[in-house]
């Protein structure tokens, strides 16, 4: 049997896993990494792939919201809120991101965003 913390913890936990062909729970397509690295891979359009790369990281760590909840002993988040799920998009297929789209994994008022 679980202890309360632990309990605790599964009732506001988000599982980022599927089952059969949706996820567990709702989750929607964190667009901020996407939009950080677009925004950098046009300023420094000519400069060497590693840089563009250090340089959209070093700017998406700098933008990134931090949120602790309050029964986490670890903290730290891979995205900008818990029902949201990264994308990348400097390495992602054109139609996994349509399939995203139909599926509904992306909110209504990005989506001319993502596909800009």
């Amino acid at each position: 049997m679980p202890t309360t913390r632990i309990q605790k913890i599964q009732e506001y936990h988000v599982p980022k896993y599927f089952s059969g062909d949706h996820f567990i729970k709702p989750l929607y397509l964190a667009i901020l990494r996407t939009r950080i690295y677009t925004e950098v891979w046009k300023e420094t359009e000519g400069e060497p792939i590693g840089i563009r790369r250090a340089k959209a990281f070093a700017r998406y760590l700098e933008v990134m919201p931090i949120f602790i909840r309050s029964k986490d002993l670890l903290v730290g988040f891979y995205s900008e809120a818990p029902d949201a799920f990264q994308y990348c998009v400097e390495a992602a297929d054109p139609e996994i991101l349509d399939e995203y789209v139909k599926a509904g994994y992306v909110k209504e008022e990005e989506i001319d965003e993502w596909r800009g």
